[in-house]
């Protein structure tokens, strides 16, 4: 699944799925799910710049993958639509300018140094106070949490790898959360990078929405240039 134009033009929410949408909002997951091809959700809000991409596996029944992605995507437009990652995005943005001078590459090194402390101590204590200040300089950490609540809700046992980002009002930041190993890119000048890195190697994801020990380890925040060209996928498109 590939994030492309096709949300609302009014900018407004929309779950976009690998198969026609019904409006019928009544009818059971199972009828809903059915014919699905793969198990990918996409969702898309243009108006609030916010884009994000569900890969589910795994869970009770043929469709179980079908249902955490959607879980997944449903409770991100409920947190979107509700206002609150706007007051999460404008606090993140005071931050960034109070702690780190409107300093992104300052930022996404503190970021990682932290990262690679939460990953190497044994101390439980330091643990817990380093996970707090990565919490408090992640603009995504309550919406991803409501994410998880939910996989783990509705996801009928099955867990899904995302990213979910948001890009600023002036088209200059990129902000991203990856959990597990569907991929961020950006064209730039004919050529494809990598901004993300796979959670996991091979088929073995190390980190997904839906699992017990779910972990935000993986947000940053890239410049953009004119022209580039953002491209989210999940891992089908990598051929894995």
């Amino acid at each position: 699944m590939i994030i492309g134009a096709n949300f609302d033009s009014d900018g407004n929410g929309r779950l976009i799925n690998t198969y026609v949408v019904s409006e019928d909002q009544k009818k059971s997951y199972y009828e809903r799910y059915k014919n699905r091809a793969n198990e990918d959700t996409v969702y898309g809000n243009v108006k609030k710049r916010f884009f994000a991409i569900f890969d589910g596996a795994g869970g009770i029944g043929e469709y179980g993958g079908a249902y955490v992605s959607n879980a997944c995507a449903e409770a991100a437009n409920t947190y979107i639509e509700s206002g609150l990652f706007d007051a999460d995005y404008q606090r993140f943005n005071q931050i960034l300018k109070q702690q780190f001078g409107g300093d992104y590459n300052l930022y996404n090194q503190t970021v990682q140094n932290y990262q690679h402390q939460l990953q190497v101590t044994n101390d439980p204590q330091e643990y817990h106070n380093i996970q707090n200040i990565l919490d408090n300089l992640n603009p995504f950490n309550k919406i991803a949490n409501a994410i998880q609540r939910n996989a783990i809700e509705k996801g009928m046992g099955g867990a899904s790898t995302g990213i979910i980002a948001k890009i600023s009002e002036d088209n200059k930041n990129l902000d991203y959360l990856n959990v597990g190993d569907s991929r961020l890119y950006i064209i730039r000048g004919g050529k494809l990078i990598q901004i993300s890195e796979d959670e996991g190697e091979g088929n073995a994801i190390g980190n997904a929405f839906g699992i017990s020990d779910f972990k935000q380890v993986q947000f940053r925040r890239v410049q953009l240039q004119p022209g580039d060209i953002v491209f989210m996928c999940s891992d089908g498109v990598m051929g894995d």
